[in-house]
């Protein structure tokens, strides 16, 4: 494991998904095609947060999860989560 910046690209990962469902939740898109899009970036999400779970546990990993979900960042903001 590469420490801090395999965890720190994961977390990034994990907002940006987050990010995109955000957007794609406020779009104007068909109704179909925005659940898919949806449905898989919350998948993604949820294979990426198992990844951070192995690495660093439960116990670290979820408060670090969940403040990326309570709190979505605009793209124009730096993210807040630290490793």
């Amino acid at each position: 494991m590469e420490g801090n910046s395999e965890l720190a690209q994961l977390l990034a990962q994990i907002e940006a998904e987050n990010i995109a469902v955000h957007r794609a939740l406020s779009a104007l898109s068909s109704g179909t095609i925005r659940h898919q899009f949806i449905t898989s970036r919350m998948e993604r999400m949820g294979q990426l947060s198992d990844q951070l779970i192995q690495h660093v546990g439960p116990e670290k990993a979820w408060p670090l999860i969940v403040s990326i979900i309570d709190n979505p960042s605009r793209p124009d903001q730096q993210s807040n989560v630290s490793v």
